[in-house]
């Protein structure tokens, strides 16, 4: 599921994104920002990769998160319906398929490929084995809720 957002067109597509709100955990912020940018209802599955950059917005550091949704189908056919782009900040948005969206970020042209998503790519083909996971755990502190703890897959105790 791709984007092509109005303003600051970098490439030709790239993976819905944007903003948490304040208080908002991350798979609540992901699952929100892709259903206002293409209408797509999904599912939060976990992290594939994060990248740090500094002297973002406001001079201040940027952590963007990379993760891996599925779509919820509309029937019990397993349909997903089309995407529709968010008025006023998304110019297209579509179904890429799979191969040629690796094609488009290992492609040579500086303004076509993606170095970041080049590794991502490399992660969605392994499978999911490596993929950050989320669990929830109770704080030490008295009175504070429950957090997510992002984490790399624990291996079972039986293996």
């Amino acid at each position: 599921l791709c984007v092509r957002e109005k303003r600051n067109n970098y490439r030709p597509w790239k993976v819905p994104g944007g903003l948490a709100e304040l208080g908002e955990d991350l798979d609540t912020a992901v699952i929100r920002e892709v259903y206002e940018e293409t209408g797509i209802k999904c599912r939060f599955n976990s992290v594939l990769g994060v990248r740090h950059t500094h002297g973002s917005q406001f001079d201040r550091s940027d952590l963007y998160f990379v993760c891996r949704l599925e779509p919820i189908p509309i029937n019990e056919e397993g349909d997903v319906p089309l995407p529709v782009p968010q008025e006023g900040e998304i110019e297209a948005t579509c179904w890429v398929d799979f191969d040629e969206y690796r094609d488009m970020v290992y492609a040579e042209d500086p303004k076509v490929g993606h170095p970041m998503m080049k590794h991502i790519m490399k992660i969605v083909e392994q499978s999911d084995q490596y993929d950050i996971q989320k669990t929830i755990v109770t704080s030490v502190v008295p009175g504070r809720k429950p957090s997510p703890v992002y984490h790399a897959a624990i291996k079972s105790e039986s293996s």
